[in-house]
């Protein structure tokens, strides 16, 4: 891997660690608001969000685990997802029944009010590559520091909708979506 794509996704990185440290929370906010907020961009649209993403799949947590593997100290969650639909990203390979991991910064319980996945619930998620090495390479993080992470809500009647997992005071993202109303690519 050429140290140029490895580089691409450092500022990824580093935001998430930026966004963990700055963020706070209400009681009654559902996620993070108000105070410190630091990130590179705010999305204005889920067109925005989706254009930025590599992969958006529907995914179930099967099992999570937490590692200081890149940078000592600095705790990562990561969660094996089980897809159940692709809706971007069968370039890379992508497919239903497919279990890949997905990279977040910190760990439940760190402070902040700031969401993480959870075993056992299904996610509608916008990913971008790893950009790391080795055996990291085919691994994911969540487009935005975690703000394209959808949670699944049951719907009344009719198919299930997904909620923002953390939304944010910045961006213009629905609070929630179907599956259906993600476009296929």
């Amino acid at each position: 891997m050429q140290l140029t794509k490895v580089w691409k996704f450092a500022p990824s990185v580093i935001l998430g660690i930026a966004v963990m440290a700055g963020c706070s929370s209400s009681p009654d906010s559902g996620g993070v608001t108000g105070g410190e907020f630091t990130r590179a961009k705010f999305y204005a649209s889920e067109g925005a969000l989706r254009a930025d993403s590599e992969a958006i799949v529907v995914a179930r947590v099967q099992a999570q685990t937490v590692a200081d593997d890149i940078t000592p100290g600095l705790d990562f969650t990561i969660s094996d997802v089980e897809v159940s639909q692709v809706k971007k990203g069968k370039g890379l390979g992508l497919k239903p029944g497919q279990v890949v991991k997905v990279r977040e910064t910190g760990k439940s319980g760190d402070g902040g009010g700031w969401k993480y996945l959870d075993a056992g619930e299904s996610y509608l998620l916008y990913l971008v590559t790893s950009g790391l090495p080795g055996d990291k390479a085919d691994q994911f993080y969540i487009t935005g520091a975690n703000v394209g992470s959808f949670v699944q809500v049951p719907g009344p009647g009719g198919p299930s909708k997904f909620k923002q997992l953390n939304p944010s005071t910045g961006d213009r993202l629905p609070g929630e979506l179907s599956a259906a109303e993600v476009p296929s690519e």
